[in-house]
């Protein structure tokens, strides 16, 4: 017999990291901190100035990419050095955007004029307003007050070339327009958000290290060594039960057998006095085990009782000879009082109630009204109270049966698939049957449909019994 537990407690649990693992977390939060280092730091600020075209009309295109080219251009980014003041061509060669220098033809460094010429082209963004009537000179650099003073430098070259050429060019047909500084520069206050490529990056690292970090920190580890009692496995206190009766090999048992299995488990099962036996696939089988049953209790003990509430099986319709002998029926329908209904066996010391005249099964008697209140007086009256019942899992009214807290013995095939017996009892528990047992049977050993007892006497008329000193249950017409 096995029985189904619930443990409480874990033999694994949440163990600190080994120092390997520490070392390798701190390896892991060193290395993404460079990288977010590397990918936010330092911070650029951009600063911009406006240039607008001193004309009414729009200036042509041809005249919009000349002047953007000019400011885009070499010279003008050494012009703009040499107008701006020489801390702010060292502060220029000191960026952090210079990733490289410039180099001459013969691999020397170039002058300082000329790397702070390379970090302002780099550093330069020009684009067209307004459908060319303006130009936006932005400056990107990791100084805020340096950025604006160098756009404005920019503007201030441009527009002293401008002016030093804009007479010469009176006479040229296509001259450009003249340019003013519609917008000076102002100090950035905060740094320009990070590319989407740098946020990608960085969002994988992010993700990378965190899992790291919780594999690490979270590993569960077996332990090893004394245990502490309060971590030890231990059967859970619920009311959910079930047992599967079965051979030492694993098989199906014979109805003998079972028989044996069950008298023994009702034993060791104090508070069984309501036993109901049900099956989905073998109600004959079902039917003889709850009869074998109750005789193999009446051996020991006086007060048994069979209840065959299955009228539509061959062995309990004839448990007696007489198929006018009231019964189950007649106790539902309140015609017949249990004087009449009780029968004596006479192959044992047990009672019987047969399923009555008017015979049925299935949801009709189990959806009864009076059932409950029936099987309720009897328990109060016989020690044990073996009932022969038909389908419980999925028929309607079975709670009610539930609600008595019998214990229910679920017979199967043996041949049938684990999957089935399985969802049979999910069906019973489904109902409310929280102390449930499961026997197998092997159908070459089961007893065939109308052969229940085949060596039996013929049966005279039942007549009730005296034969246990007890009192015959009432119950109140309904």
């Amino acid at each position: 017999m096995s029985q189904a537990f619930a443990y409480e407690g874990e033999m694994e649990s949440s163990a600190p990291p080994s120092p390997a693992a520490r070392r390798t977390l701190v390896i892991a939060w060193l290395g993404f901190a460079t990288l977010a280092l590397l990918l936010l730091f330092p911070f650029r600020y951009t600063s911009h100035a406006e240039l607008s075209f001193d004309v009414a009309a729009q200036p042509t295109p041809g005249a919009v990419r000349g002047v953007m080219q000019l400011l885009t251009s070499r010279e003008l980014a050494f012009d703009v050095v040499h107008g701006m003041e020489r801390a702010d061509v060292l502060a220029l060669t000191r960026d952090a955007s210079t990733l490289s220098l410039w180099r001459s033809a013969e691999g020397e460094d170039t002058a300082l004029s000329a790397r702070a010429a390379r970090v302002l082209s780099r550093s330069l963004t020009v684009t067209a307003q307004q459908g060319g009537r303006a130009l936006d000179i932005a400056i990107s650099l990791s100084n805020a007050r340096l950025s604006a003073r160098a756009a404005d430098a920019y503007a201030r070259a441009l527009l002293r070339l401008d002016a030093s050429v804009r007479g010469t060019l009176e006479a040229t047909r296509d001259a450009a327009p003249p340019l003013r500084l519609a917008h000076a520069a102002a100090v950035p206050h905060l740094p320009d958000p990070p590319d989407a490529g740098r946020l990608v990056l960085l969002a994988i690292a992010t993700g990378v290290i965190s899992a790291v970090t919780v594999r690490l920190r979270h590993r569960r580890m077996l332990r090893q060594g004394p245990i502490e009692n309060r971590v030890l496995p231990r059967e859970l206190k619920g009311d959910r039960r079930v047992t599967w009766l079965r051979a030492a090999s694993g098989a199906g048992l014979e109805p003998d057998a079972a028989v044996d299995r069950l008298v023994d488990h009702l034993e060791q099962t104090p508070g069984s006095g309501l036993v109901v036996l049900t099956s989905s696939d073998l109600p004959g089988a079902s039917a003889a085990c709850a009869l074998a049953l109750a005789r193999r209790l009446a051996e020991t003990e006086d007060q048994v009782v069979l209840v065959a509430l299955d009228g539509e099986v061959t062995e309990c319709a004839s448990l007696v000879m007489d198929p006018r002998a009231p019964g189950v029926a007649e106790l539902l329908f309140g015609v017949a009082g249990f004087s009449e209904a009780i029968h004596r066996d006479p192959q044992s010391r047990a009672h019987i109630i047969p399923p009555g005249r008017d015979g049925r099964g299935g949801p009709s008697v189990v959806n009864a009204d009076r059932l409950t209140l029936i099987l309720q007086s009897l328990r109060q009256t016989y020690a044990r109270v073996v009932v022969c019942a038909p389908m419980l899992a999925g028929t309607p009214g079975a709670e009610r049966l539930a609600a008595l807290s019998p214990l229910l013995v679920a017979v199967h095939e043996e041949d049938v698939a684990t999957a089935g017996a399985v969802e049979t009892y999910d069906g019973l528990a489904a109902k409310g049957f929280t102390h449930v047992v499961m026997v197998p049977l092997l159908l070459a050993h089961s007893i065939p449909d109308g052969a229940l007892d085949a060596d039996a006497p013929a049966l005279g008329l039942p007549v009730p019994t005296l034969m246990t000193p007890i009192m015959l249950p009432t119950v109140a017409a309904a």
